[in-house]
């Protein structure tokens, strides 16, 4: 459930443009005699009485009805546009003599063969009284045919219809007055659009021929639309979108001659239904049919195309050579994309030829298509491109697309972007209830960063997956989503601020900046600012001063939301303060020295002790909140001596310009869970064993697709360098028959083994994937990830159990690990159920911000970046990186600082050892002959020391562990996120023990 904090709504987009004035579309009042238009549907007969009637003399008759769906029916198709909202208003009532009913009014969509029906309004009819119908109805999607209809939910009986009035809106004239998008890329690429027979009359050809110098057939050029019989050729679709393409001097993109998806089932069945094997006749059947296919489209189509699609949606990431086993591949092997290319050479000979497929962005699809495209170069065979289809949306880095265009550009081949959309939902299984006007702004930010990119490439073509948002196939793809806007312009065919991201990005509104707050309590005081919350999720950058980069952090409860603010200032002075602005036009203001104006809950300002900046946390009252809700924000830091940095409104307006705050969204706790130092490392064999019997268990309880399906508990696991994992799956049935990995039986870990949480994937984050008989598919950066699991599955009685082993390589100086856990249920070969541990949102595959975290425990031995194995004099001060201790002897105090860490193993301190917000501080079989005081560090681990004096421990964040040292003086410990343990292995204190140590 999504919704809104009291502080009130985020603002910023511009509102949407007033509706044109509502116009009638359809009116049928009878009163002529005639039925206007309207016939019986089904075996229903309609005719105009004069016995009853809503207004005036006359109404229509409905009769003869034999099934429920029967009734009155009026084609719409021309009255009723994409996108557009109607007032449908009716009067109905039952015949004379006739039983209350429920009667419903419906619209039938037409398009592609199939047809889909929507409600309109459903009312109780009786035969005393006529029932007015007032509903609205926004058409979802463009269609070939359109009907608005009367039925019944299951009644015979006959009815009476009257008065019949729909209103819409008046579609505006396509802009003249704004830069034609072909004009304007005219110096860098042709630029093209999808199509059908809709887009080659009336306004829509104009907005077509005005911007646009290409097209492709949306549908009408796949094999199912021209072949839908063996030998029977359909070409009249095609042959017209050609003929305009020639009448209006357009390029045709050809698409697309051989596909795993909507082709005919004929082609891969014998003459007598049964399916193609692999046996040698089988595939010279299939060869023929391909070939006579490919040569028929060379024969009606010859040149009109400049290049086609011979091959679509080849690849499978997961599979080890890269190709998707589809009918094609499983009667003719990897060699029918030779096959293909070279029937298409020879029917095309002067087209470019390219293979072309989705989410090649990807860096696992990415290199599974490059290696399938040089090692087709390699053969010899004709091909001469590669098609990127970029259905992307506002989460998908532009820096991927970069990667992949500059990765194709290696091998020298052309490129295309060939199916383009931005979607503006968050997942594709997220209907909006509304075309959210902010969205739309991100959405022209988006098309600017895109364009920006392909502009830099060398691009043979960019088209665009739909002339305007009424006509894209995401309008009810995978569900009915009647308000998704992914193209550059909208219903009304009006230019969108898509357009302006790609034609002048300067027209583009102010975007307001949105940052996640997970829920969380953090409790105001000292230790506020180093509270170990903190560090689950990166802190957000406010902006960038002479001074250094500033960033902040949020967390909130049911009553207020908590703030923490790291300001990069080295220089005190009286005006320096963080004032915080929510929806009111009153900040909360706290300066440097800790006074507060405004309304707030408190604050506590903390400076840092090696003098860079302050720490500010402050609280604001909130109330009504939940998962989900936006609250609008913005923070406004002030440096006496730089000047102002804001996070949202660069202007420093806030007070009076509310509308360009920024917003905070609300979203869960993070999950963490604390991962044991294993002390056998599990042998990978996919049985569970002795070693496992210390693990920690987690469940994925978190249902994110599908309904309850299979479930696992998980055990965890790490040693050094590794992250071990085992889940047992409780799977009745088990399924791996579909060629999809991702829709088999299996279990998937995502690792971030920095815990970084960037959005998109970063070089070293993997998803891995093992299916329940042991199948491997691993998406990330190959390059950098690809040999980094071990696995096994195993068969149980009830499911199955998968074994694994990650590298952590990239985690070396981390005690945190950003950590996913995810199981796929398959029912009659499709995927029927997700469940995850901590990620929501059924994203997981292309973002890393809503993992939970893996903190793990006793990690304290990062890599050294310089080591020390003579002896030293001190003080010995360490300011930055590892320094590592080798059997040196400092003869001296050992200071450590900010951020820096020490490892010391088998050395001699001869002094104190004072540490200060440090990293990790890991001391083993190390003699010190002072006291040992810190006051700050990420994680501590004294490990058999011997120290000669008192030791003070507080402000350590994560991991504590004093095991198996003697200590002279008094253990005092406090302030940690955690009480220190011994971590099974006794110590000696000879001293008192105080504090989270007392007892120890």
């Amino acid at each position: 459930m999504t919704g809104t904090a009291s502080l009130g709504n985020a603002v910023g987009a511009p509102p949407p443009e007033p509706a044109a004035p509502a116009q009638a579309v359809v009116t049928s009042d009878f009163e002529d005699g005639t039925t206007q238009g309207w016939s019986g549907r089904g075996s229903a007969s309609v005719a105009v009485t004069a016995d009853a009637a809503h207004d005036g003399a006359a109404s229509l008759l409905v009769t003869g009805r034999t099934q429920a769906w029967n009734g009155a029916s009026l084609d719409v198709t021309s009255a009723f546009e994409a996108g557009t909202t109607y007032g449908v208003d009716l009067w109905l009532r039952l015949a004379t003599g006739a039983e209350p009913t429920d009667l419903r009014v419906s619209v039938q969509r037409d398009a592609g063969g199939s047809s889909i029906f929507d409600t309109v309004a459903t009312v109780s009819a009786t035969a005393d009284a006529w029932v007015q119908v007032a509903a609205e109805y926004t058409m979802p999607a463009a269609a070939e045919a359109t009907q608005l209809y009367v039925e019944s939910t299951g009644s015979l009986t006959d009815f009476l219809l009257d008065g019949v009035v729909v209103t819409g809106e008046e579609v505006p004239p396509v802009q003249e007055d704004i830069p034609p998008l072909r004009d304007v890329l005219a110096g860098d690429f042709g630029i093209g659009v999808a199509i059908d027979a809709r887009e080659t009359t009336g306004a829509s050809a104009q907005l077509l021929t005005r911007h646009f110098g290409q097209i492709t057939a949306e549908n009408a050029m796949k094999p199912e639309s021209i072949q839908p019989t063996e030998g029977e050729f359909t070409f009249e679709a095609a042959d017209a979108l050609v003929a305009f393409a020639q009448q209006n001097d357009l390029r045709v993109y050809g698409h697309t001659l051989v596909w795993h998806s909507q082709t005919p089932e004929w082609f891969f069945a014998r003459a007598d239904g049964t399916p193609l094997t692999s046996s040698p006749e089988d595939q010279a059947i299939l060869l023929g049919r391909m070939e006579a296919h490919i040569t028929a489209m060379g024969e009606r189509f010859g040149d009109a195309a400049w290049a086609w699609d011979v091959v679509n949606e080849a690849i499978d990431e997961s599979q080890p050579d890269g190709l998707r086993r589809s009918r094609w591949y499983e009667v003719l092997g990897p060699d029918y994309l030779t096959h293909a290319f070279r029937f298409a050479d020879a029917a095309f000979p002067d087209a470019q030829l390219f293979l072309n497929d989705y989410n090649t962005e990807f860096p696992a699809k990415r290199e599974a298509m490059y290696r399938v495209v040089a090692d087709l170069i390699a053969d010899g065979v004709p091909i001469d491109g590669v098609g990127h289809q970029l259905h992307v949306n506002l989460t998908r880095p532009v820096a991927q697309v970069d990667a992949t265009l500059a990765r194709f550009a290696e091998l020298g081949v052309a490129q295309a972007v060939t199916e383009l959309d931005v979607s503006i939902s968050r997942s594709a299984d997220e209907s909006l209830p509304t075309t959210p006007p902010e969205r739309l702004v991100e959405q022209g930010y988006y098309y600017r960063d895109l364009f920006e990119v392909l502009r830099a490439h060398e691009l043979a073509s960019v088209t665009l997956w739909g002339l305007h948002d009424g006509r894209s196939w995401l309008r009810t793809w995978p569900i009915e989503r009647p308000h998704e806007a992914p193209l550059a312009f909208d219903d009304r065919l009006q230019a969108k601020p898509a357009y302006w991201g790609i034609v002048d990005p300067g027209q583009l509104p102010h975007l307001p900046r949105a940052a996640r707050v997970p829920a969380a309590a953090v409790e105001l005081g000292p230790d506020a600012p180093t509270d170990p919350e903190w560090s689950l999720v990166p802190l957000t950058e406010v902006g960038a001063s002479e001074a250094g980069t500033s960033t902040f952090g949020g967390r909130w409860d049911a009553s207020r939301l908590t703030v923490l603010v790291r300001v990069a200032d080295a220089t005190p002075e009286g005006d320096d303060a963080v004032e915080l602005f929510a929806d009111g036009p009153v900040p909360y203001r706290v300066a440097r020295d800790g006074t507060t104006t405004g309304e707030g809950s408190g604050a506590v300002v903390i400076e840092r002790p090696d003098g860079t900046g302050y720490d500010v946390v402050a609280a604001l009252p909130l109330t009504a909140a939940e998962p989900g809700a936006s609250v609008p924000f913005d923070l406004r830091l002030t440096d006496a001596s730089v000047g102002q940095v804001s996070w949202s409104d660069l202007s420093h307006t806030q007070e009076t310009r509310p509308e360009r705050r920024g917003a905070l969204e609300l979203s869960e706790e993070v999950p963490v869970v604390d991962v044991p130092l294993a002390r056998v490392v599990p042998v990978v064999d996919g049985v569970v064993e002795a070693a496992w019997d210390g693990a920690v268990v987690v469940a994925t309880g978190v249902q994110v697709e599908g309904t309850p399906g299979a479930s696992a508990d998980v055990r965890l696991l790490w040693s050094d360098g590794a992250l071990h994992a085992l889940a047992e799956v409780t799977d009745p049935e088990i399924d791996t028959s579909n060629s999809n990995a991702w829709e088999q039986d299996s279990v998937e870990i995502f690792l971030d083994p920095g815990n970084t949480k960037a959005g998109a994937y970063d070089p070293d984050d993997g998803q891995y994937r093992v299916s329940a008989t042991g199948h491997v598919s691993i998406s990330g950066d190959l390059e950098v990830i690809g040999d980094n699991l071990t696995s096994a599955a195993t068969l149980t009685p009830t499911g199955y159990v998968v074994e694994a082993s990650l590298v952590l390589d990239g985690a070396a100086t981390s005690v945190l690990a950003g950590l996913e856990l995810q199981v796929n249920d398959a029912t009659d070969g499709a995927r029927s159920s997700v469940r995850t541990w901590a990620d929501p949102t059924g994203l997981s595959y292309q973002n890393t911000s809503r993992w939970g975290v893996a903190r793990l425990a006793g990690r304290a031995v990062p890599a050294c970046t310089s080591t020390v194995t003579d002896d030293v004099r001190g003080p010995l001060v360490i300011s930055d990186g590892v320094t590592c201790l080798d059997g040196a002897e400092v003869r001296g105090p050992v200071l450590v600082r900010t951020g820096a860490s020490l490892v010391a193993r088998t050395a001699e301190i001869r002094g104190p050892l004072a540490v200060s917000r440090a990293g990790v501080v890991h001391l083993e079989d190390v003699r010190v002959s002072g006291p040992i005081a810190v006051s700050g560090a990420e994680v501590l681990r004294l490990d058999r020391a011997d120290v000669r004096g008192p030791v003070g421990i507080t402000g350590v964040s994560h991991l504590a562990i004093v095991s198996g040292s003697t200590i002279a003086g008094p253990l005092a410990c406090w302030g940690n996120a955690a009480t220190p343990t011994d971590d099974g292995v006794a110590n000696v204190v000879r001293g008192p023990t105080f504090g989270q140590c007392a007892g120890f």
